[in-house]
């Protein structure tokens, strides 16, 4: 009779740990993908919290370009996979999470493709808008560099600056149809405060109601998250999220 009590006490300690740990596991979020292109591609997974980032773990991509991250978010998060400062990709995470992402290890942000997650797949499509803009941006600054040393530069120069501002409008007017669009995704507060080139591209003073529609529509799902609590008082007048 003593053998089976201390059978039994082992077998319920050993049920309560294994509970334990598929509660832990099931917490994780779980982010894997392949890259073409990117055999042994070094890859540094960072969140990005209100006011800073900070580094979760870091990976290299086997010969197939695959890689996986595995993690315990506190809440709903934006995180970015980072080879270099101009080579990354961002996406959203919660508890539980299993994405797949997939995409050029030469060029995540603008082929960059995700599953699992809706929010990360707003953010996918903002970026694809980012990626095109910045493209007509580096082409035009190729043009302005090659162009120094001819004598119609004062010329092509005041052209060039016309043509800048024309894409900095055109994006603005991009990135506000995709805010409205998207203004009950968690991904909204990241796409209105994200910046391009030297300044933000909207703010709260430019476009209130876009600002308070999105402040709104989270509130309820979202109050207590670190991100829209920061957004919160963005709209009332502070600052928050920088880019990656």
């Amino acid at each position: 009779m003593k053998l089976l009590k201390t059978f039994l006490v082992h077998i319920s300690f050993l049920m309560i740990l294994l509970s334990a740990c598929n509660q832990g596991s099931e917490h994780d979020a779980i982010i894997e993908g392949r890259l073409s292109d990117a055999s042994g591609l070094s890859l540094i997974l960072f969140e990005l919290l209100p006011d800073s980032a900070r580094i979760i773990d870091s990976t290299i991509t086997d010969k197939q370009g695959n890689f996986r991250f595995r993690f315990k978010p506190e809440e709903k998060s934006f995180y970015f996979i980072r080879q270099n400062s101009r080579n990354y990709l961002t996406f959203i995470a919660d508890k539980g999470d299993r994405i797949t992402l997939a995409g050029d290890g030469g060029n995540l942000m603008s082929t960059y493709r995700v599953e699992g997650s809706e929010d990360s797949k707003v953010l996918s499509g903002y970026f694809r808008i980012v990626a095109a803009s910045q493209s007509r941006f580096d082409s035009l600054g190729r043009k302005l560099e090659d162009s120094k040393s001819l004598l119609e530069f004062p010329k092509i120069k005041e052209q060039l600056d016309s043509m800048f501002i024309v894409v900095s409008v055109e994006h603005q007017a991009n990135v506000r149809s995709y805010a409205e669009q998207h203004k009950g995704s968690f991904a909204s507060m990241l796409v209105v405060n994200h910046t391009l080139g030297k300044g933000p591209v909207l703010t709260p003073e430019v476009d209130p109601q876009l600002f308070a529609a999105i402040d709104s529509n989270l509130s309820l799902m979202y109050k207590g998250n670190r991100h829209y609590e920061a957004f919160h008082q963005k709209v009332s007048g502070r600052s928050i999220l920088k880019n990656p």
